[in-house]
């Protein structure tokens, strides 16, 4: 093979894993953000979901519908564009290394081979400026995506600080919140329903709304026949269902009664939530169910 023959080889080979190289990942910066778009869509929605809902069954229940379909393209073998740029990531750098390898090896061969032809110096400087201008570039890319990343990472954190330090509840959370709680701001007892009790032999419980961290209900100590000798008991009243099933969501009164001295005249609930779904959503729609619901639901007294 004469040197004319060669270099055009060389040529061919060169230009051909050059294109290879340009057009390898990550070819753009969409290319490379494109991948993460549906993972940062779903955590940013989750996080809006929780500040607007709270931590409860609905909430999660939304959480989950969003990431069901996340999880299926994550774990199925589709061959689809998305998984295709997964794979790529995944796999690029090794890639990109044997490519840059095997241009070195050809370069180095048409540099000891051709050194004497001065077209072919020209053309083997201008070829490894351009190499060096597109690796260049891809670190470029590369640490334009780390730094969005950090920015929306540090955006997301002052989002969910701000989120916590004001109030972000739905319109229609805040005009419910207006209808059943109209006097809590001044930290006074609300009103909010009057229970039958379950035998039908028992005045009706008035239920009061208290606002606190954790807001709860509050009831009138009921009077309480004795059974047995003992002084005192321990009890239990439940908000029930016309057939003395328990009302769904909606705290105890539990409280010792002594049938010898006095007892205080009122009767404080468990958290009208848990710790983990004490947000106004929560809060807000158990006590409207119990507004809308007083003249079916009822009231049992357990010992316990």
């Amino acid at each position: 093979m004469d040197d004319k023959t060669l270099f055009q080889d060389i040529q061919t080979k060169l230009e051909e894993y050059l294109y290879d190289y340009k057009n390898s990942y990550p070819k753009n910066y969409w290319q490379v953000i494109c991948v993460d778009i549906p993972l940062i869509t779903l955590i940013v929605s989750a996080l809006v979901i929780i500040e607007l809902l709270g931590v409860g069954v609905v909430s999660l229940t939304l959480i989950i519908a969003l990431t069901l379909p996340y999880i299926y393209l994550r774990s199925s073998d589709s061959s689809g564009k998305w998984q295709e740029l997964i794979d790529k990531r995944k796999n690029h750098e090794v890639e990109n290394k044997e490519l840059i390898k095997i241009i070195k090896k050809i370069y180095r061969i048409a540099n000891e081979q051709l050194q004497n032809y001065p077209d072919v110096k020209n053309y083997l400087a201008n070829y490894r400026h351009e190499l060096e201008d597109e690796i260049n570039r891809k670190v470029v890319i590369k640490n334009k995506y780390t730094i969005t990343m950090m920015l929306g990472m540090l955006l997301m954190m002052v989002f969910i600080y701000f989120t916590i330090k004001t109030d972000t509840k739905l319109w229609f959370l805040n005009e419910k919140s207006n209808v059943i709680i109209e006097e809590v701001d001044i930290n006074e007892p609300t009103h909010i329903a009057d229970i039958k009790s379950l035998n039908g032999d028992a005045e009706k419980l008035k239920i009061f709304y208290i606002k606190a961290s954790r807001p709860f209900l509050r009831i009138a100590t009921p009077e309480i026949t004795k059974t047995s000798s003992e002084d005192s008991c321990f009890l239990r009243i439940i908000i029930t269902d016309q057939t003395g099933q328990a009302a769904n969501g909606l705290p105890y009164f539990d409280f010792s009664y002594h049938f010898n001295k006095e007892n205080p005249k009122f009767i404080n609930s468990q958290p009208i939530t848990s710790e983990y779904e004490n947000h106004p959503y929560e809060i807000i729609r158990r006590v409207r169910y119990l507004q809308d619901n007083a003249d079916d639901l009822r009231y049992t007294i357990e010992i316990l």
